[in-house]
This record gives C-alpha cells, sequence and structure tokens, in this order.
C-alpha cells in the first residue's frame, strides 16, 4: 500500500530512493512561495539553481534583457541578485525567466529532481496540491527544505496542512510516524503566528519584512503548482492549474 513520508530537511533526502515517488518541497519562507507568486504573476520560467555559480552559468545563457537573477544567501543580500521576496519581485518578473539560487528551497528542489513528479508547495497552494495528489497509487514524499543543517516550524507546518487537507478528501495511504508528526505540528498551530514565531519569521521581523511572513501565511490563493522539469542542462520550473 502507497504511503506518505515527512522528510524533515533536505540534508535528509537520499534522491535515488525517490525514484517512482511523488515529491512535494515546502520551503514556505520563503523559496516555494517565492516561485508560487512568481508563476501566478506570469514569469515565464524559473529556473532553480543549487549554487551561485550554476545560477549564474544558466542566467549568462539566457536573454539577459528578459530575464531576472535572484538569490539570498542564510538570508542575506547577495551582490548582483535580486532579494527573492515575494511581494518584491513577483511584479517584476511578469513575462521574464528568473534564475533563482537560495540556502534551503533550491537544493532541496535539485535533490528531488529524481522523483516522479516533483512540486513546489506552500501555504498559498495547499488546496490545489491536495486535489492533484489526492488517492494516487504513488508514494507521496513531503520535502522540508528545512534551514541550514535543522528542521524549520514553517515547511513542517505547511507539510502537516496538506496532510491535514489529504485526510479530509478522503485519502487512502496510511502515514509514516514522521508524517503524524508534522500533521501534530499543524494542529498545533495558526499560521500567521507559526510564521512569525518560527526563527525565520522573527529574522524577517527583525529586518522590517514582516508582511513577507502574513503574506506567506495565507491559505490557498491560488490554484498554481510550480512543476519541476528538465531543460538540458538545467532544471526548470513551469507552472500548472
Amino acid at each position: 500500500m502507497a504511503v506518505v513520508h515527512v522528510i524533515f530537511q533536505k540534508e535528509d533526502v537520499i534522491p535515488e530512493r525517490l525514484a517512482g515517488k511523488d515529491v512535494v518541497v515546502f520551503d514556505v519562507l520563503l523559496a516555494t512561495t517565492t516561485i508560487t507568486r512568481l508563476i501566478e504573476a506570469g514569469s515565464l520560467n524559473i529556473y532553480p539553481a543549487q549554487s551561485f555559480q550554476a545560477a549564474e552559468q544558466c542566467f549568462e545563457q539566457l536573454n539577459s534583457s528578459s530575464a531576472i537573477l535572484a538569490g539570498e544567501w542564510e538570508g542575506e543580500a547577495v551582490q548582483g541578485y535580486q532579494l527573492p521576496l515575494p511581494t518584491q519581485l513577483a511584479p517584476l518578473s511578469t513575462g521574464k525567466e528568473v534564475v533563482l539560487v537560495t540556502t534551503n528551497g533550491t537544493v532541496a528542489l535539485h535533490k528531488a529532481a529524481k522523483a516522479h513528479r516533483t512540486v513546489a508547495g506552500c501555504l498559498l497552494n495547499g488546496q490545489a496540491l491536495a486535489d492533484s495528489f489526492v488517492n494516487s497509487d504513488r508514494d507521496l514524499v513531503l520535502i522540508c527544505a528545512g534551514s541550514s543543517e535543522a528542521p524549520a516550524l514553517e515547511d513542517t507546518f505547511g507539510a502537516g496542512r496538506l496532510l491535514a487537507l489529504l485526510s479530509q478528501a478522503g485519502d487512502k495511504r496510511s502515514w509514516t510516524d514522521a508524517a503524524v508528526m508534522a500533521f501534530s505540528v499543524y494542529k498545533q498551530h495558526d499560521p500567521k503566528r507559526c510564521l512569525a514565531s518560527s526563527m525565520v519569521g522573527q529574522m524577517f521581523q527583525k529586518a522590517g519584512l514582516a508582511e513577507e511572513t502574513s503574506a506567506a501565511a495565507l491559505y490557498d490563493t491560488t490554484q498554481v503548482i510550480p512543476e519541476l522539469q528538465t531543460d538540458g542542462q538545467y532544471l526548470k520550473i513551469g507552472g500548472c492549474v
């Protein structure tokens, strides 16, 4: 019987074990939320990179007049890169391609590339994800990107909410103990308080960016499901509705 499993940080992902499985990657603050908002805003494609070198190589091969280079490292701005804040980047991305590199989220997406299907999940598209994956006969793995070699509260919460939505929709797959743990985290928290109280959320508040955590805490504002694809030597993300 198929199962639903949760991995709490990207460092625990063994890519070869994802073959034949469906995967949802959560980096709620902020990479997967940013990716979802960019696709919703009309970005043509998003190229997630796992290093700055790879990001710059990809960017050089695109038409720079219609492409954006965005990224951060440990939450800090990087010279030559747009900060990947969804409320700021989304309005700039319409009709453009975006090369994106982040500390955790884009690395997690690369580690999930061997799966049968890999998508970006957040709170904004939770219901759409549940509708897309309910009652599949494949194992479903929810990967929390985490925060620099540690679990992240907001990612675990996002995975737990998707579990709740799948359960409400009548999904028949069994849950691993890790899935039960993620669901328990979800049941104990309110979304806005959860994101604001998380380590990354507190960092945003100290930086005067509390609006980013509030915007990322909204439920089901879009039907967009950003899906990972292979484009030659690069991975890219397009949206499906």
